[in-house]
């Protein structure tokens, strides 16, 4: 039953976001996501469907931000959330900061370099981006 639930299930939470996200729900998918972080998860694709959710969604990009930080802590230096703050970064007119998280993913996993065009397209078609792509597939 739904009354033997534990509200404090970050499980639940996660589980509940995620379909309600799919069901294009998001004021309901951000409550759950916000409470499956509360409530102690540790998934990395529950801090990345949050930040997206922040940016698509709100347009809340300092709270994208917030999340990515928040989940860099559990995954260190993880590509894909290296890749995301940088656009992010970008997106907010901060390149050096974008250059830096760029940077580290790109050493962190060159072979995802394009997860840039898909999440970024503007940031990964600019000259700072394609500098430092070309930079590091030299060294490869």
């Amino acid at each position: 039953l739904a009354t033997d639930i534990d509200p404090e299930n970050d499980k639940f939470w996660k589980h509940s976001a995620s379909i309600n996200f799919l069901l294009e729900k998001y004021e309901e998918a951000y409550i759950g996501f916000e409470n499956a972080i509360k409530f102690g998860t540790t998934d990395l694709d529950v801090f990345l469907m949050f930040a997206d959710l922040n940016v698509a969604y709100s347009h809340n990009y300092e709270k994208a931000i917030s999340v990515l930080i928040e989940a860099s802590e559990l995954h260190v230096d993880h590509f894909e959330i290296q890749y995301r703050l940088s656009g992010l970064y970008f997106t907010l007119n901060n390149p050096n900061v974008a250059k830096f998280h760029l940077n580290n993913a790109l050493l962190s996993n060159f072979e995802h370099y394009r997860l840039l065009e898909k999440f970024f397209p503007d940031f990964y078609t600019s000259e700072l981006v394609q500098t430092l792509i070309n930079k590091h597939k030299s060294l490869q």
